[in-house]
């Protein structure tokens, strides 16, 4: 029974790392495929390169909403309520471009933007660590 026990522990560590782990990962590339939106925005490229870019962009982000959704049916409080931040911030920015673009307003810079996401992905990294018991090492 404890061999069965700690197998199960195991496991639900496991699948929960990876699907934190992929959340992280999908939710940079979704931002990197908003910035690249809002880099052809800001430099008036074709209308079909700038239509190509939202398709990349709103698949991303059907990717993230789906990590999301999946990590809140199985994290803790802090975890989940992370995840919905980091969901929320990228909607939000997705949104914004939308505006900007339906309004031909020039969005802000990929800077801007970054420095928006940076702190919102560091704290779902820091909920997860948590929640995972990973302890960060000196130097890491």
């Amino acid at each position: 029974m404890a061999t069965y026990l700690t197998q199960k522990s195991t496991w639900k560590r496991t699948t929960r790392r990876e699907l934190y782990g992929n959340l992280v990962g999908k939710s940079n590339v979704c931002r990197e495929q908003l910035l690249d939106v809002a880099f052809a925005m800001r430099w008036k490229l074709p209308e079909d390169e700038l239509n190509d870019r939202w398709e990349k962009a709103n698949a991303g982000m059907a990717e993230v909403s789906s990590l999301a959704a999946q990590v809140s049916m199985i994290a803790t409080a802090g975890t989940r309520g992370a995840a919905e931040a980091l969901e929320a911030n990228l909607s939000d920015l997705r949104t914004e471009l939308y505006r900007d673009n339906k309004n031909n307003n020039r969005p802000k810079s990929g800077q801007e933007y970054r420095a928006a996401f940076n702190p919102v992905l560091r704290d779902f990294v820091v909920a997860a660590s948590k929640e995972l018991r990973i302890a960060k090492t000196k130097g890491a």
